[in-house]
């Protein structure tokens, strides 16, 4: 039952985060050395978060630390492209897209890599989920997609598949570390990465540190600083409520209200247009939501 509220409280958490990541990309300029300070100044913000929570004890060992440099990686990729794929697509396709991944690499990566089995329920919540994601796709094909948008769906659809198996991995490695201790390492790499590019990048244009480092703006830092702090609390109650509940189960249940959210923000906030197919959508997800809860 608690790992069933921490998933709602989760899914809220997500869809919060989603909008600040939609309002910082409106003033975001989409160039290299803004995606490094980007990682930079949220890698820092998250080295102290879970420094703190640690009680300011750290613990590593190696099988730990090469955990926490594939999902240093993986942290990159994420803030990379949840910034651009929200300046080529809206937000209900980037969720509809990120629910087909979520839901694929789940069911498929449960049952192959940690033997989970299906009940019945949740093989027609999976079902439901998938025909809330082909529904919309099928009119946008129809309609037509630019190149460009073609290509942010499959890096981000193939994305999504690799990261939902990361942190199930982890609760499954045996000799690992604390969670917290993981996710510290994995801020403090990238805060090294990060900064020895800016370096190199200021010597290399000839400009100052300070001013390499003072590349986003105020409200953007804001921003970027809630923004961290949600995904630091997501990571940690993703770890927790993995270790009592099957990948695909939590999958199904967290895409089905992603999709709900994502799609009253996009029509009620941004005033983005809401075809028939995505309201159908939306009407499935909410279905295998109840289906999956009996």
């Amino acid at each position: 039952m608690i790992a069933y509220i921490l998933l709602g409280i989760n899914c809220i958490l997500n869809a919060f985060n989603t909008l600040l990541t939609k309002k910082f990309q409106l003033g975001f300029k989409t160039d290299t050395i803004h995606f490094v300070m980007y990682n930079f100044v949220g890698a820092v913000i998250g080295s102290i978060y879970f420094f703190i929570a640690s009680g300011f004890k750290i613990e590593m060992n190696g099988i730990t630390f090469m955990f926490s440099v594939i999902y240093a990686a993986s942290v990159f990729l994420s803030l990379v492209l949840s910034i651009y794929i929200l300046s080529k697509i809206s937000i209900s396709l980037s969720t509809i897209t990120s629910t087909a991944a979520s839901v694929i690499s789940a069911s498929v990566g449960g049952m192959i890599f940690f033997g989970e089995q299906m009940s019945l329920q949740h093989i027609v919540s999976a079902i439901l989920v998938l025909a809330a994601v082909i529904i919309p796709y099928g009119k946008l094909v129809k309609t037509g997609f630019k190149k460009e948008s073609i290509w942010a769906c499959i890096i981000y659809f193939c994305y999504i598949c690799v990261a939902g198996l990361i942190t199930k991995f982890y609760t499954r490695a045996e000799g690992v570390c604390n969670s917290v201790s993981w996710f510290f390492m994995t801020n403090l790499i990238l805060v090294v990465v990060c900064g020895i590019f800016a370096v190199c990048y200021a010597f290399k244009k000839h400009e100052k540190i300070g001013k390499v480092l003072c590349t986003l703006t105020p409200g953007q830092l804001g921003n970027l600083a809630v923004r961290t702090a949600i995904n630091n609390i997501s990571s940690v109650m993703n770890v927790v409520i993995l270790t009592t509940m099957a990948l695909s189960v939590c999958s199904v249940i967290s895409s089905s209200a992603g999709l709900v959210l994502s799609a009253l923000m996009s029509r009620f906030i941004f005033k983005e247009s809401l075809p028939r197919e995505n309201k159908i959508g939306v009407a499935l997800a909410v279905a295998a939501v109840i289906v999956s809860s009996l």
